[in-house]
């Protein structure tokens, strides 16, 4: 029942506990297997190779890292700016969404969510195939010219660069968007 900040921790595994309190991680390298009760978030300036967090209330922040992560989070909102990720799988029960994505190549990336917006912003560079769904909220594309495959009102598909990974982004109550970043 407190407020925890670790700095450069680097192990083959690191497995954090929080009841009730904040959590500031900066510098961690290695898995990193997470729960959370109710608290806030933040991460960043990590190489995380492969990251599973558990949060039941409270905000996640990840920001500057690279890796691969598993996120499930009951309610709250998920952040993730200037990420590098081949594997990126984020379910949110009542909370929203914000992926920033900015280098390296994408093979999988599954975004989910039961009530709230989902953002994603790439990098022009990024290859991939995407898809938007949401059964009670607007869909937003602003891509390059021809990018858009297919357009109906509660989906859009297409393909980036030549495709390659895979975007999936679904929302069952909240607005989908997908932008693409102009600086390469």
């Amino acid at each position: 029942d407190g407020n925890l900040a670790l700095e450069d921790i680097r192990a083959d595994r690191i497995s954090i506990q929080a009841e009730d309190g904040d959590l500031e991680a900066r510098g961690i390298e290695g898995e990193l297997f997470l729960t959370s009760d109710d608290g806030g978030i933040r991460i960043f300036d990590c190489k995380i190779s492969w990251g599973r967090f558990r949060l039941e209330d409270g905000d996640l922040e990840i920001d500057n890292c690279t890796g691969d992560f598993d996120i499930v989070s009951d309610d709250g909102y998920v952040q993730r700016r200037s990420i590098e990720s081949s594997e990126l799988d984020v379910r949110v029960e009542d909370g929203d969404i914000r992926l920033e994505l900015v280098g390296g190549e994408p093979d999988d990336i599954n975004l989910e969510s039961d009530d709230g917006r989902i953002n994603v912003e790439l990098d022009s560079s990024i290859a991939l195939e995407f898809s938007l769904a949401s059964d009670d909220g607007r869909i937003t594309v602003d891509v390059p010219d021809g990018a858009v495959t297919e357009e109906r009102r509660s989906f859009v598909s297409g393909e980036l660069n030549g495709g390659g990974g895979r975007l999936r982004v679904r929302s069952s109550d909240g607005s989908v968007k997908l932008s693409v970043s102009s600086s390469g």
